[in-house]
């Protein structure tokens, strides 16, 4: 018996483990058919491989797509979601755009309402009828009416309250100034703005009057002497230029007198009047008013220092709305005012004549407001002016007598020119309008007699004819 490892053949000749001795080639059955064998088993290996491969891309594929579908239904979700997000935020907003328009139109229409009721009430108490423009009412003939009459009354007992605080109070000049300017500046203010003259309220007597008003509230001795000298001169000497006048029924005419007189009255009070506060702020705390003095920054340097910075604030305000003037020509201020009457004036303007003279204008030249040869032509006029009238006020600070004839002077020429306003204006226009009226009254009664004789001669033609309809019917 043979060792277990070794081979004999002769094992190999049982049934089961008989091998032939056919060669492979007699058998038919070589190497090619078992390596066509093998690379069969292989590829149907391959294929189960690559059937596995496919089956695991289709699920990887359906697993994406169920993740992209389930993002998709996220996106979609979120989408719907911000959608109904925004169109509640629209319909809140739309709500709450709704309410504000809501009260924004009711703001406006109660605005209107009581623009309208001040409109009104501006009406009722200028011209005396609601429904009247007082651009209308200006441009009338003047004649006596209710505000005409108010205003009379109360020029007539301003001066009287004036005249009696002057004598007997002085020192509380100050209290009947903001009494009297405060509504005065009021009144002007509605009534310019309603004729589109706005502008004439930045001129230089309203730039006082303002100092005026901070003076009082807050004193100051370089305040009080600058407005000493430009209260006393340029502005009080503005009644003798611009002819100031005390027409007592013109609302205007005494608005424009008070405003240029009444701070020339208070500077009188607080320097002239040993009780008054106005003194130890002017001159120093017990200084008394024989020893007061005038120092020379404050009566030349300070007082042309405010002049020049109402002058530069007036131009600048008026050039930039410059469009807005040069296209509103029913706006008015005094630079176009003064150009267009000097320039209606022509040869006989005293301004034209002395500018054509000095070379500064042509021979045939106007002025114009747009231009700016026109406006420094009359900044140098006002600045030589308030150089003229700006000097002498020193001597009015040290005479009280002087002073006082020099306020006494200005009265008396506001009276004279309302006296001649009087006489030689408002009496024609009282007479034409009395005969206007006569003429009106006698057209009046003829059509009155007219419709009486007609409605007198009425019945008997009716008559007439009712008779003749049955004549003719018979």
């Amino acid at each position: 018996m043979s060792e277990p490892g070794d081979c004999d053949i002769d094992d190999y000749e049982s049934d089961d483990y008989v091998i032939s001795e056919m060669s492979f080639s007699e058998s038919g059955f070589g190497l090619v058919d078992i390596f066509d064998l093998i690379v069969g088993k292989l590829s149907a290996t391959g294929l189960k491989v690559e059937e596995a491969k496919n089956k695991v891309k289709q699920k990887a594929k359906a697993s994406v797509h169920d993740v992209r579908e389930a993002v998709q239904n996220v996106r979609d979700d979120v989408k719907e979601a911000v959608r109904h997000v925004k169109d509640d935020m629209n319909r809140v907003n739309n709500r709450v755009k709704e309410r504000v328009d809501q009260s924004v139109s009711q703001a406006r229409a109660r605005g209107k309402r009581i623009n309208r009721s001040f409109t009104e009430l501006r009406r009722r108490v200028i011209t005396g009828d609601k429904k009247k423009p007082v651009r209308e009412f200006v441009q009338e003939v003047p004649i006596v009416k209710k505000v005409d009459k108010i205003s009379f009354t109360m020029g007539v007992l301003v001066m009287i309250l004036s005249e009696y605080i002057l004598i007997t109070k002085p020192e509380k000049f100050e209290l009947l100034f903001m009494a009297i300017i405060l509504p005065v500046l009021f009144l002007r203010y509605h009534i310019y703005r309603s004729l589109n003259w706005g502008y004439y309220l930045i001129d230089f007597c309203y730039f006082v009057q303002l100092l005026c008003f901070i003076a009082i509230l807050y004193p100051s001795k370089l305040l009080f002497q600058v407005l000493f000298v430009v209260s006393s001169g340029p502005l009080c000497f503005a009644i003798l230029i611009w002819r100031n006048s005390l027409v007592f029924h013109s609302l205007d005419k005494v608005t424009s007198t008070l405003l240029h007189l009444y701070p020339a009255l208070l500077m009188y009070c607080w320097r002239w009047t040993a009780a008054s506060p106005g003194l130890d702020v002017m001159c120093g705390p017990g200084v008394g008013i024989d020893a007061c003095v005038l120092e020379f920054d404050n009566w030349i340097v300070w007082s042309f220092a405010f002049y020049g910075f109402w002058q530069m604030s007036y131009v600048l305000i008026t050039e930039l709305d410059g469009e807005r003037i040069r296209n509103d020509k029913t706006m008015d201020f005094a630079v176009r005012h003064l150009t267009i009457r000097e320039s209606k004036k022509n040869k006989r303007s005293l301004y034209l004549r002395i500018t054509r003279a000095l070379g500064i204008m042509g021979p045939d030249e106007l002025f114009n407001y747009e231009q700016w040869k026109t406006k420094i032509i009359f900044m140098s006029v006002q600045a030589v002016y308030t150089i003229i009238t700006v000097v002498p006020t020193i001597l009015l600070f040290y005479s009280e007598t002087l002073h006082f004839a020099y306020l006494l002077l200005t009265f008396i020429v506001a009276l004279w020119n309302g006296a001649c306003f009087y006489i030689e204006v408002f009496s024609a226009q009282y007479l034409q309008k009395l005969q206007k009226t006569l003429e009106h009254d006698k057209i009046e009664r003829r059509r009155l007699r007219s419709e009486s004789s007609s409605t007198s001669t009425s019945p008997v033609r009716s008559r007439t004819t009712s008779t003749s309809a049955t004549d003719t019917g018979n």
